[in-house]
Parts: C-alpha cells; sequence; structure tokens
C-alpha cells in the first residue's frame, strides 16, 4: 500500500476485502496495525460495500449529485471523518486465466465484457487529502495500480482458500523435522508416540469410579419432632452418650396449651353440674317425685352430662399424648449426632412435625460407608453389579486418617437419585467394610472411595466422561 501511494501520488491507500455481503478494510496505507472499532475504518468499509454493491467505480471530487443514495449517505459520513478532497472508489474483479482465455478461444465463445460479468472479491480506495493531482493526471496511475493489486490479492485469495490449507502449511515447516540431524530424533519421538496410543488402547487397567461421602453407625435412627411446636430447650449436645426414653428436646405449643386448659376447665365445670344434678336425683326419690315429667326430665340432664363428660376426658386423653410428644424422646441407645450450630438453627424457632431434629447413632452395631455417586457415573456401578458374581470392590480413605488406605465391598445401591448439593443428582451406596477402622472412629466423618467396577482399556479408564460426552452430545 505505502508503494502504490507513492506511484499513485495521493495521500492515502486502503483495499478491502469482500467478506459475505459486505467489505472489510484489511490494508491502509502508512498503517501497520488498525483499530476496526474506530469510527473512520467502521466509515470506510461502510462507504466500501454500498460502492462494490452497485459494481460501478466511484470518483468523487466534491459532487455528490448523481449518486444513488445509499452511496451519497455512505461516502458523506466518511468525508466528515477523514476530510478527505477526493476520493476513488473502484471494485476489485477476479482477472480471466490463461486456460480459461484458451478455452473461450476454441470453443468460439464471445469474449466476455472486462468490466461486466467477473466476480468482484474487494475495492481499492485511494484518498487525497492534502494533495489535489486532477483525474487525467492520477486516473492512469490509479489503472496501473489496479491491474497489479488485482492479480495480487486474486492469486492470495486462491491460495489461502485451498482445501487444509493450514495442514499444509504445517506439513511444509516441518521439513525440518525430517533432515539428516533430526531424523533420528524424529523417529524415536514418532515411535514412542505409537506406542503410547496403541497401549492406550491395548493395555487394560481397573476401572475405578470415584465417590465421596460419610462413615456412619450401621445402626442408626433419625429423630424427627413429630409435632409443631417452638424450641424451648435442647438438653443434649453432639457426641452425648443418651439411652433409649431420654428427653433430647422440649418443644412449646401455646395453642395446645391453650386448648388443654380450655378442655380441663370443661370437665370440671361438667363433673360439678354432675354432681349436683345427681344429688337432685337422689333427693327426689327420697322424698318421692310431685311430677312424673321432672323426674324424666332431671333424669335426661344427667345422661346429658355424662356423655359430654366421657367426650372431654377422651379429648384430653388425646391433648395429653399431644403434650407428651412436645418431649422428643431418643429411640434408641447411642450417640447424638447434631449439627454443630443446631441451638443457632433451632433454639425457640417453630419447627414443624416432619423436620429432622437429630440422628441417634449405635457404635456398638458396627459401621458402614454412604457414599453419593453422581448419577451420571451410577451406571457403570449398577452394570458391574449385574455382571459380577461378587460384591464389588471398593477401597477408600478417611479424611481423619488419610494416609491408610482400606478396604470394603458393596452392599446396597439405592434405586432413588436424590438431589445433594452442588454434586447434583446423586445415588446413595452403602458399603460394608472389610477390616477394623482406627480408634474412637468419628460418625460423618469424610471418606473418598473408588468403586471397582472390572477392567478395561486405559483410553476408556481415562477418557469415559469424554467418551460418553460425545455420545451423548454428538452422536444422539
Amino acid at each position: 500500500m505505502n508503494e502504490a501511494r507513492r506511484l499513485i501520488g495521493c495521500d492515502r491507500v486502503a483495499v478491502a476485502i469482500k467478506r459475505g455481503p459486505s467489505c472489510k478494510v484489511e490494508a491502509i496505507s502508512g498503517q501497520d496495525t488498525m483499530e476496526n472499532r474506530a469510527n473512520i475504518v467502521a466509515a470506510l468499509n461502510k462507504l466500501a460495500t454500498r460502492v462494490v454493491a452497485t459494481g460501478e467505480p466511484l470518483w468523487f471530487e466534491g459532487e455528490t449529485e448523481d449518486l444513488p443514495p445509499q452511496v451519497e449517505h455512505a461516502l458523506e459520513e466518511y468525508v466528515e471523518e477523514s476530510y478527505a478532497k477526493s476520493i476513488v472508489v473502484i471494485p476489485l474483479r477476479k482477472p480471466d486465466r490463461p486456460h480459461e482465455l484458451a478455452r473461450e478461444a476454441k470453443h468460439g465463445e464471445l469474449e466476455r465484457e472486462h468490466q461486466g460479468e467477473r466476480e468482484v472479491f474487494g475495492a481499492l480506495l485511494v484518498e487525497q487529502i492534502e494533495t489535489e493531482l486532477p483525474r487525467e493526471v492520477i486516473q492512469p496511475r490509479i489503472d496501473l495500480v489496479y491491474e497489479h493489486t488485482t492479480r495480487a490479492l486474486a492469486n492470495a485469495l486462491d491460495h489461502n482458500e485451498i482445501f487444509l490449507m493450514p495442514l499444509w502449511r504445517a506439513i511444509g515447516k516441518s521439513r525440518i523435522l525430517v533432515e539428516a540431524r533430526n531424523l533420528p530424533k524424529t523417529v524415536i519421538a514418532t515411535v514412542v508416540l505409537l506406542a503410547i496410543l496403541i497401549g492406550l488402547f491395548v493395555v487394560r487397567t481397573d476401572f475405578n469410579i470415584k465417590a465421596r461421602g460419610s462413615l456412619q453407625p450401621i445402626r442408626r435412627r433419625d429423630v424427627f419432632f413429630g409435632v409443631d411446636g417452638t424450641v424451648n430447650k435442647i438438653l443434649v449436645k453432639d457426641g452425648d452418650k443418651v439411652q433409649a426414653g431420654q428427653v433430647l428436646i422440649e418443644l412449646m405449643n401455646p395453642e395446645l396449651e391453650r386448648r388443654w386448659h380450655q378442655i380441663s376447665g370443661e370437665l370440671d365445670e361438667t363433673n360439678e353440674r354432675l354432681d349436683a344434678v345427681y344429688e337432685q336425683l337422689q333427693q327426689g326419690r327420697r322424698h318421692g317425685w310431685e311430677n312424673p315429667a321432672e323426674e324424666a326430665q332431671v333424669s335426661g340432664q344427667l345422661q346429658q352430662l355424662q356423655v359430654r363428660k366421657k367426650s372431654l376426658v377422651q379429648q384430653l386423653s388425646w391433648l395429653k399424648e399431644e403434650r407428651d410428644r412436645l418431649s422428643i424422646r431418643s429411640p434408641i441407645d447411642g450417640i447424638v449426632m447434631l449439627p454443630w450450630d443446631a441451638e443457632q438453627m433451632l433454639l425457640h424457632r417453630p419447627v414443624s412435625a416432619t423436620q429432622k431434629a437429630m440422628t441417634i447413632a449405635d457404635p456398638s452395631g458396627g459401621w458402614e460407608l454412604e457414599l453419593r455417586v453422581v448419577e451420571r457415573r451410577i451406571g457403570h456401578v449398577l452394570e458391574a453389579q449385574r455382571s459380577s458374581k461378587e460384591p464389588l470392590p471398593v477401597s477408600y480413605v478417611l479424611a481423619t486418617d488419610p494416609a491408610t488406605k482400606r478396604h470394603g465391598m458393596v452392599r446396597k445401591i439405592h434405586e432413588i437419585a436424590q438431589v445433594s448439593g452442588e454434586e447434583g443428582p446423586t445415588v446413595k451406596v452403602l458399603v460394608g467394610l472389610r477390616q477394623p477402622l482406627p480408634e474412637d472412629p468419628r460418625a460423618g466423618a469424610t471418606v473418598i472411595a473408588r468403586i471397582n467396577c472390572g477392567r478395561t482399556t486405559v483410553f476408556y479408564a481415562w477418557f469415559h466422561e469424554a467418551v460418553e460426552w460425545v455420545q451423548k452430545h454428538v452422536l444422539f
């Protein structure tokens, strides 16, 4: 572009290449780099696009009267940015190839118009900002630059459009690898690479599914509140030893207390009325009734009061059961497992009957692992379990003792997936232990485990998730 600017004698020369329906400026004389987001570059792109769409060259020397409206608007926007006095935009058309001209001459085809039918692939833009050369002086120079520019750019574009050109370039640059001094190293590296690739698909290794979980006593019971209320007292702490029937938490239920006192008052009132009616009935029988109807009336009142008393006693019995359930008791002997912030979360806060309060665990009944296997990996575990006659082996380490590798076996796989924090849907897998735990194991300790699902190739063992992603998102 710099040589073209000096040959023409103008102030600036630019080349735009057509990309789809629009043109993009690729080079400007005097500019090593361009900021494509600059206003002047954007305006120049728009002007080149509008002129190329018409297929006719544009010569602007201050007058815009006979121009199409779309070209006129783009030209005015660019002139406001560049302050150019003269602008020439010439569409670049692909030149005829020699073999195409020979074929046309051989078959007697009519010669095509030089500027009419050939494909436009870009534009040459020439500007005069300070210089003021007349058109009869500058046009022959522009024509000369146009011929050279058209053929050079057309050849470059054809070269870049060759199929797999980046690959052919890389192969061409790799000739240094097969030179005499580098050939042994290249051969060795190639052999090693091929051996590794073959080994990935031939060598077999253990296929393990990784999962996280916790160490839990086999005998444990979740304790639920069982009744709506407000936590009044928490009588135990995490790690406390408790016995079956021991009170763990006391709840309050003001509505239940109100109903208890109301029914108790109504029962006391009913008992008093029963005593009075019974005394009236006894006196009437001792002294004789003056009116037989009065005796029947008193007897009816006595029966009504007896029925009401029975109902109130039953209601009071039910309320007593509800009041007893306000005291949450331990279902088994064991150790309390409470969240570390249980008092802050529960104390003086309302709770529902279905809400979990804590867990009571009995370490004397043995231990197990409770693993959470991500749903997308559980299929491998299920398939391995179906094809194996023995329980699947599991290796694991405890977070409290990461230096020791221990072993177990899959005991049970739950059938329902549950959402578990950031891991998403997971399936619970229970693992029995094959060796003793360290002294004083802690319930809920984190474990990292690997479930052995048989043997497979090294490639699949290492990259099975990538293979499954392709199967799910590409092949499906």
